[in-house]
């Protein structure tokens, strides 16, 4: 699936409905914000929701790209109480 560009020839780095974060795949499998993805000659092969998990760095420019929910519960440290 090709990413879709707006008028503007720029990508969303959010879903329209819910506002989810959007993440992009080129095909050497980087992962890329939606500036770096709107970059021309930038070969996106793959758009996804990133909705749980840690930060992922842009492979492009380092940005930082927080998914939608946040690590999940279960990944967390469980503390301990004495």
């Amino acid at each position: 699936m090709a990413a879709r560009r707006s008028s503007l020839s720029s990508l969303p780095q959010y879903s329209s409905i819910g506002s989810y974060t959007i993440l992009y795949l080129d095909k050497k499998g980087h992962a890329l914000c939606a500036r770096c993805a709107s970059k021309p000659g930038a070969e996106i092969v793959r758009e996804s929701t990133y909705d749980e998990g840690p930060a992922i760095e842009c492979d492009g420019c380092g940005k930082k790209i927080k998914s939608s929910y946040g690590v999940a519960v279960s990944a967390r440290p469980v503390s301990k109480k004495r």
